[in-house]
């Protein structure tokens, strides 16, 4: 028996491209892409019998778009939502910059309201699979948390900047792409990403971080 295959890659760059046409939050997409994770997980854990189900790719981004954005409180109307989607499924797999010159709301006909019927059917089952669990712990506010106090500790704005801009382009392409960052404390990415970005851009600010004999522990055993 096959499972039934979803092309989350597919399905994440069109989210990608439609949210940021639309302004979106950088915490609204890493959530939606997220849900996206757990709905390709419920479906291979669930693998389909039927082999006429299909789930329209337009559709998931959209529900899943429409639901990152009212959970975190980054208000989009949905017809926004569904023309933007929409009007970026013709250009899946095409790498050239997009000509927004063409772009307009779609018309609500009876095609559109269809379509938007389709979104909130499929809303109600995301929020089934997702267990009503909406809330997710992002890994960019350990981020900015981290990083603020070691410019407070260490007086090197410039590479503190550089360390910043590179480790949140790496937070935001992990957080959407890859699966397992489901996986993990969202404290523990954020130093994860971090300390990567420091080792490739600053090694020897790492070797300052280092612990020296004077953080060791030197209290008499017998009040350890």
């Amino acid at each position: 028996m096959e499972k039934l295959k979803f092309n989350v890659k597919q399905a994440i760059d069109l989210l990608i491209k439609s949210a940021i046409h639309l302004q979106l939050h950088t915490d609204s997409i890493c959530t939606a892409c997220r849900y996206i994770h757990h709905f390709n997980e419920f479906l291979e854990e669930n693998p389909s019998t039927d082999e006429d189900t299909k789930y329209d790719l337009g559709v998931v981004v959209t529900a899943s778009l429409y639901i990152a954005t009212k959970t975190k409180e980054n208000h989009t109307p949905l017809s926004e939502l569904i023309s933007s989607v929409h009007y970026h499924l013709k250009f899946i797999g095409d790498n050239d910059q997009i000509d927004y010159k063409t772009y307009q709301l779609l018309p609500k006909d009876f095609d559109y309201w269809k379509l938007r019927d389709s979104v909130t059917y499929f809303e109600l089952l995301m929020l089934r699979i997702l267990r009503f669990d909406l809330i997710i712990d992002l890994p960019h506010k350990y981020l900015i948390f981290y990083l603020k106090t070691l410019s407070n500790w260490i007086n090197d704005n410039e590479n503190i900047e550089k360390i910043f801009t590179f480790s949140w382009s790496m937070l935001n392409d992990y957080c959407c792409y890859h699966p397992h960052s489901l996986k993990w404390p969202a404290h523990h990415i954020a130093l994860a990403t971090i300390e990567l970005a420091m080792e490739i851009l600053c090694p020897e600010m790492k070797k300052i971080l280092q612990p020296t004999s004077s953080c060791k522990d030197d209290r008499p055993s017998s009040i350890k």
